[in-house]
């Protein structure tokens, strides 16, 4: 069982304005049907915190940007090395994966986070049937 993410499409506006209670997120039944272990390396925090400026500079909108890049900067140790493990998952449609990140950190006692998300197959379509 999953719990739905506080930010996503169906809690957003309550998670963002503070009246979420996210101990009454609804769960559903996800279905995982392979973890496979493809690489392991480290990143430096400094490499870290520049990716994650990055990517969160190109978001257009009101998406709490300002917030999650202070998040961010007060939390990582830029001279770190943190470990990054890429693995492949086969699992049910609408399973959350950043949800599945913190999951398995849990899991093995670590914290954890989905550092890079590609969807490379949903139902009959592969990545390979893109233009």
């Amino acid at each position: 069982m999953q719990s739905y993410p506080p930010y996503s499409s169906q809690f957003w506006e309550q998670a963002r304005s503070g009246e979420l209670d996210e101990s009454t997120l609804p769960k559903k039944e996800v279905t995982i049907y392979t973890i496979t272990p493809l690489d392991k390396k480290t990143i430096s925090g400094k490499d870290v915190l520049e990716k994650i400026q990055g990517e969160i500079g190109m978001i257009q909108g009101d998406f709490r940007q300002t917030e999650i890049l202070s998040l961010w900067e007060k939390g990582i140790d830029r001279e770190a090395q943190y470990p990054v493990i890429s693995i492949r998952i086969s699992c049910s449609s609408g399973t959350y994966m950043r949800s599945l990140a913190q999951e398995l950190g849990k899991e093995l006692g670590t914290p954890a986070l989905a550092f890079h998300i590609k969807r490379t197959k949903i139902g009959n379509f592969t990545i390979q049937d893109t233009v």
